[in-house]
């Protein structure tokens, strides 16, 4: 409550910058949250094996300086178990989101798509 008498405060937005926003900032992250609900699954297309069209326009349209791949996934994640053929590729355990990944958009996948 405001005193008999007393000026309300308001609040005054400012809207020029205080600091310079490095452009590093504007990125696409990817990091398999899930089975079911992470992003890299979300951006697959299974039937043909590859990348989502719409997903890979959209992403080229927006033109992020910089491909995040991961973030606490990537404290466990063997790069390396991410090449080659994905049906060869060996299971991992994810240690953050819990449940297996299988592999199937890894290394290889992501560098292409970074590409």
């Amino acid at each position: 409550a405001i005193a008999a008498g007393a000026a309300a405060e308001g609040i005054v937005i400012d809207p020029e910058p205080q600091f310079d926003f490095s452009p590093l900032f504007y990125m696409q992250f990817m990091e398999p949250l899930g089975v079911t609900d992470g992003s890299v699954a979300a951006s697959w297309d299974y039937e043909r094996d590859d990348w989502r069209k719409d997903f890979v326009d959209v992403t080229r349209d927006l033109a992020p300086d910089v491909m995040r791949w991961g973030g606490l996934y990537c404290r466990y994640y063997r790069w390396r178990e991410g090449l080659g053929p994905a049906r060869r590729r060996p299971p991992m355990y994810n240690y953050v989101w819990s449940g297996w990944e299988d592999h199937r958009v890894g290394t290889h996948e992501f560098v292409d798509f970074c590409r």
